[in-house]
């Protein structure tokens, strides 16, 4: 999980997982306006993004997930995405 800020305060978020721990490596990132964040409000996305894309990776709708945390709305990069699956075959509540 990466995010990368420059001196205009855009803003990069980039998460990947390689191969040795899925079936195939995976990535996503996208641009969020963080000018609304403070730097605590950051640290605190950047956590809950993290432990949301540990947990929920073959959940359905867990990008929804993680661009609500960030307020984006814009469209997601993603290489090789995951399965679509329920989660439930992986032992993850989708509600969460």
């Amino acid at each position: 999980l990466s995010l990368n800020v420059w001196d205009d305060r855009s803003a990069q978020l980039q998460y990947s997982r390689n191969a040795s721990t899925l079936p195939r490596p995976f990535r996503w990132s996208f641009y969020p306006n963080i000018d609304s964040f403070t730097p605590e409000g950051v640290v605190a996305a950047l956590k809950e993004t993290f432990e949301c894309s540990c947990s929920v990776y073959y959940s359905k709708g867990y990008i929804d997930r993680i661009t609500r945390i960030w307020e984006f709305d814009g469209e997601v990069s993603q290489d090789n995405p995951p399965p679509e699956t329920t989660g439930s075959e992986q032992g993850v509540d989708p509600n969460a």
